[in-house]
């Protein structure tokens, strides 16, 4: 008796990238929680940001001021042509030879520092990846 088996590759692989793209998402929002655990909170605007402009959905973070690049890299930066700290408006600041650190504030966060994705990722990378590969089964489970 012959047995006859369709299967559906299309619908397989669209079940497979709505069920990733949930899995990303819950991924992603841990990722940021986790990261802004390192980020400087000196007067919220930073993690703020993050949560206003990061899209969870895609795993894109985003830290949206105009210092958070200077201190992503946790360096002092000036404006190319005055040298001042405070940049004119549309001007892309550098780093400042020899580098000079910077010292972050940790009363409100112990572990506010740059290259704050770097660090969250080296302490909790393997939980994202746990959360991932369980969201991931729940949903093509479902």
């Amino acid at each position: 008796m012959p047995v006859t088996v369709n299967i559906n590759s299309a619908q397989i692989a669209m079940n497979i990238r709505a069920a990733s793209g949930k899995a990303l998402g819950i991924t992603s929002q841990q990722a940021l929680a986790d990261c802004n655990e390192y980020a400087p909170d000196d007067q919220d605007g930073l993690i703020d940001s993050s949560n206003i402009h990061s899209d969870i959905l895609h795993g894109k973070l985003v830290w949206a001021t105009p210092y958070a690049r200077y201190l992503y890299h946790g360096v002092l930066m000036v404006d190319p042509k005055t040298g001042s700290a405070w940049a004119r408006e549309g001007q892309t600041k550098v780093k400042v030879s020899p580098e000079v650190q910077l010292k972050f504030d940790k009363r409100k966060n112990p572990k506010a520092g740059s290259h704050w994705c770097e660090r969250a990722q080296s302490d909790h990378g393997e939980e994202w990846r746990q959360i991932y590969e369980t969201a991931l089964r729940k949903e093509l489970n479902k």
